[in-house]
């Protein structure tokens, strides 16, 4: 008796399901790529129990006839490849041609389609891998529905997390499509509930952007382009004082497919350093458009990865692209407001457009005497006690540097968000168990549908974050009470951070560290007063943090930049 023996179409189907259909998220991801292809400008995705027990996307695209209907939901059956030469050059997102057969293996699924202007329509259904066809109403466009995902396959139905888990994962997949598409609009409804409404934004990515991550990212959004023989970056990316604690903010797409390309992400890093602080990550949704012939996009099962004939002419051009968009963003800023000091403000402007315009990194430190009265901190070395107290502010820079005169007339270029959430992080730990103040009247919280969900399960842990939520009228909920160091600031800001933080399962000095870095980010330019409580504020927090810094010389004037 052979011991190989051939597998059946069944279990082969399944593999392949393993291979696309990871979760709710691919089933709404692989759909929803379909509807774009077909020229779909309006796509609505309903689903219930996280897409677990419902899914159901519908499109007004260019719909099916009967034949090709048929055809759709059997294995290795596309219509957007004829050859294998068509592999090296694919302009399309949903390719691979076993996507409805591979969820359809595992589910319960139904296809109805109608060409626009047909008298009638099809509809087809799929149990137990055999299709039944018939007649449905001539609604052009294409409605997938799949029921019961894994329900026949307990082991990969084991690994699914909570409903509210999946719910965040297809509410992710379809950010990525939107912000792809600007041009189509987009909603998302959960057990009767509207999560996201995402109107088409044909004319500006920023519109777009805005409505999908949030109007507070709007004002810092900096357009991006870089045109190069068969190549295009564009997109917008945040100036570096708006950042986050993680990567999840920053969207990368190539030729209209999202991927996550770790080199691609350097590259942005690289275009950003070193006006990015320290630990944070950028915010941005980044385009690459290049001739298919050269870029491999059937190198991953879910086409999240993809393979460049030149990598490095790719991610140069990135780097440019920020790299020039910061520097532009820098110079008009500082063109817009008058130097406290002349030779100072000549100093730092060269300084931070050397930074801006990286891929050249800061000269190393130099080996030579100080000046005379020069007393500068050792590198990585804590500053001496009542260091920033006594440093004598000369100005700003929009907000994100503080240019301050140091001892023996070195120049000292802080980095106000890192001043902010170091002092701020600081009297949270000292608050942590302090009651917590009401706001005036409570904060009514304006959130998303998805966010009030998510709030709504985490209101105990909040509390010990220091924020006092609670419902406010129907899917509602108002702030009653607040850390007294954050007082005054949005609460929303406040609140999606802490929610973020106890979903990535982190304790409470971590969360406390996270509101520290939200208060800090929506703050504005300082009065000259505040700046004084922030440097004498600085020197009482932990006198053995280390304090990043290089020094440059500059017209026989050093330049230190702390980063506390």
């Amino acid at each position: 008796m052979p011991t190989i023996a051939l597998l059946s179409d069944a279990l082969i189907d399944q593999i392949a399901a393993g291979e696309v259909v990871e979760r709710p998220a691919s089933v709404v991801k692989e759909l929803g790529e379909n509807a774009l292809d077909s020229g779909a400008r309006s796509i609505r995705v309903v689903i219930e129990g996280g897409g677990t027990r419902f899914i159901e996307v519908t499109d007004d695209g260019s719909g099916m006839s009967r034949e090709d209907a048929v055809l759709s939901v059997r294995r290795h059956a596309t219509s957007k490849l004829r050859a294998a030469e068509d592999l090296l050059a694919i302009r399309t997102l949903g390719f691979r041609g076993e996507a409805l057969a591979a969820i359809a293996s595992v589910s319960r699924l139904m296809l109805r389609t109608a060409l626009h202007g047909a008298p009638e329509g099809t509809e087809v259904r799929l149990e137990d891998g055999e299709p039944r066809v018939s007649a449905a109403a001539a609604r052009p466009g294409t409605q997938v529905r799949v029921e019961d995902l894994f329900g026949g396959v307990p082991a990969r139905r084991k690994f699914l997390r909570r409903a509210e888990t999946e719910l965040r994962h297809v509410e992710d997949a379809v950010l990525r499509l939107a912000l792809a598409h600007p041009e189509v609009a987009f909603r998302l409804e959960h057990e009767g509930r509207t999560v996201q409404v995402l109107p088409p934004s044909p004319g500006d990515i920023r519109e777009r952007v805005a409505a999908a991550l949030g109007p507070e990212v709007a004002p810092f959004l900096l357009p991006l382009e870089e045109r190069r023989l068969g190549l295009r970056v564009h997109g917008v990316i945040a100036s570096p004082e708006f950042s986050l604690s993680s990567a999840r903010s920053l969207y990368v797409f190539v030729n209209g497919r999202h991927v996550r390309d770790r080199t691609l992400h350097f590259a942005v890093h690289r275009g950003l350093a070193p006006s990015l602080p320290a630990g944070r990550q950028p915010v941005g949704v980044l385009f690459v458009e290049i001739e298919p012939s050269r870029v491999d996009v059937n190198v991953h099962p879910q086409k999240l990865e993809v393979r460049f004939a030149d990598a490095a002419e790719v991610t140069d051009a990135v780097q440019a692209a920020i790299s020039r968009a910061v520097l532009r963003d820098s110079l008009a800023s500082s063109q817009g407001r008058p130097p406290p000091s002349p030779d100072y403000a000549a100093a730092v402007e060269r300084f931070l457009s050397r930074a801006s315009g990286a891929p050249l990194p800061l000269p190393e430190v130099q080996d030579r005497p100080p000046a005379h009265g020069e007393a500068m901190p050792d590198r990585d070395a804590a500053p001496a006690p009542g260091y920033f107290a006594a440093l004598r502010p000369l100005g700003t820079l929009r907000g994100r540097a503080l240019v301050c005169e140091g001892p023996g007339g070195s120049l000292v270029v802080l980095d106000l968000h890192a001043v902010r959430e170091r002092v701020l992080a600081h009297r949270l730990e000292r608050e942590a168990d302090a009651p917590a103040e009401a706001p005036l009247l409570g904060a009514a919280l304006a959130l998303t549908p998805a966010m009030e969900s998510r709030v709504s399960a985490r209101l105990e842990q909040l509390v010990g974050a220091g924020l006092v939520v609670e419902p406010f009228g129907p899917d509602a909920y108002r702030l009653v009470g607040v850390s007294p160091a954050l007082v005054g600031h949005r609460p929303e800001t406040l609140v999606e951070a802490a929610v973020a933080a106890l979903e990535g399962g982190q304790r409470a000095p971590e969360v406390r560290a996270a509101l520290a870095c939200a208060a800090a980010t929506e703050a504005r330019e300082p009065s000259a007063e505040e700046i004084r409580q922030l440097l004498a504020a600085l020197d009482a927090t932990d006198p053995g943090a280390r304090v990043r810094h290089r020094r440059v010389v500059v017209e026989e004037r050093a330049v230190l930049s702390l980063l506390p």
